[in-house]
């Protein structure tokens, strides 16, 4: 039996399908942690509530390193574009 070559598939050319179990969360706050393998972001939502404000985290996503690489220069590009069709982003405010 002889071997099939491997055939170079584009992702952008994928069709994009969702899973049943996907959700769409709204976060405000980011922290991240990292190991050698492996990058985690933590994902939460910064709560103002009048006498007790908290920070809710919502969801952790963990990937290697090649995709977090992949992932900023995603995000370079989409800030690049919004900050030339929109104008700049304030940075935030250091935490005191």
């Amino acid at each position: 039996m002889s071997e099939q070559p491997s055939k170079t598939v584009k992702i952008s050319e994928l069709t994009q399908v969702r899973a049943p179990g996907f959700i769409e969360i709204y976060v405000n706050n980011a922290n991240a942690g990292f190991s050698f393998q492996d990058l985690r972001l933590i994902f939460s939502q910064v709560v103002i509530d009048r006498d007790n404000p908290y920070v809710e985290d919502r969801a952790a996503i963990t990937m290697n390193w090649e995709h977090a690489k992949a992932l900023r220069d995603l995000l370079d590009r989409l800030v690049s574009q919004y900050e030339t069709d929109v104008g700049e982003i304030r940075a935030q405010p250091p935490d005191r």
